[in-house]
């Protein structure tokens, strides 16, 4: 579109491409704006973005490219707070996947939010299983508004504080935190005491296989008695935000 358009573009290509394109060269006859960045070799996307990078900076010397010191403010023990995207967020800095995305881009999960824009409206109420450290509780709570409400639940206690900071570096008071588990029937589930000056995917622990750890409670969401829920976000086995 952006082609058929006249405006300017750049197209990452495969290897082998579409017939449009055809083998060879950075332009095609069909779309005169736009600029074909080719794969050397079968699979080899690196190359290609890094030339893109290049060009981009050679055309373009006003830009500066992004530092990830540029993203971080202070750093204590293993927490560390950073400016990003979505506002002030304290990560632990060795987690393998949240923290090392807010720590490396100074955002994480960026495509998640953008289908959540499309679904959530103001005055919402949304329940959020395994928040985590509020990556998503953040924009999710500026998403429903003050008319609506997230119910941010975490099990592990370090990571709930984590959470709570993040809410209150952002002043943001239309979300209800507990430091409790989701699960098919209430009770109490076991929560690993982990080392969070160790490196490891915090946002990933899985709970009910544990012999020992700190005792937490289990809710049910019926048992929230909530008057609504518009939205439900579960996360995965391997993944949390």
């Amino acid at each position: 579109m952006a082609g058929a358009l006249g405006v300017p573009i750049w197209l990452a290509l495969a290897y082998v491409p579409d017939w449009r394109w055809t083998l060879h060269g950075e332009r095609t006859p069909w779309y005169p704006t736009m600029r074909l960045f080719r794969q050397s070799d079968f699979g080899e996307w690196a190359g290609v973005f890094e030339r893109m990078a290049q060009t981009l900076k050679t055309e373009h010397p006003e830009l500066r490219t992004r530092q990830a010191a540029d993203y971080r403010l202070a750093t204590s023990g293993f927490n560390r707070l950073a400016r990003t995207r979505q506002g002030l967020l304290v990560y632990h800095r060795h987690d393998a996947y949240t923290g090392k995305a807010i720590d490396e881009l100074g955002e994480v999960l960026e495509g998640e939010l953008e289908v959540f824009r499309q679904l959530l409206r103001p005055g919402m109420t949304i329940v959020e299983v395994g928040a985590n450290i509020g990556a998503h509780t953040v924009p999710l709570s500026r998403l429903v508004g003050a008319e609506g409400v997230v119910h941010a639940l975490e099990p592990q206690r370090i990571v709930f504080q984590a959470l709570c900071a993040n809410l209150a570096l952002n002043s943001l008071s239309n979300v209800r935190c507990q430091q409790v588990a989701a699960g098919e029937r209430p009770g109490t589930v076991l929560v690993p005491k982990l080392n969070f000056d160790q490196p490891n995917n915090f946002a990933g622990l899985s709970l009910g296989n544990f012999q020992e750890g700190e005792s937490v409670k289990v809710v049910t969401i019926d048992s929230m008695t909530l008057p609504k829920c518009d939205f439900l976000k579960v996360p995965t086995k391997s993944h949390r935000a």
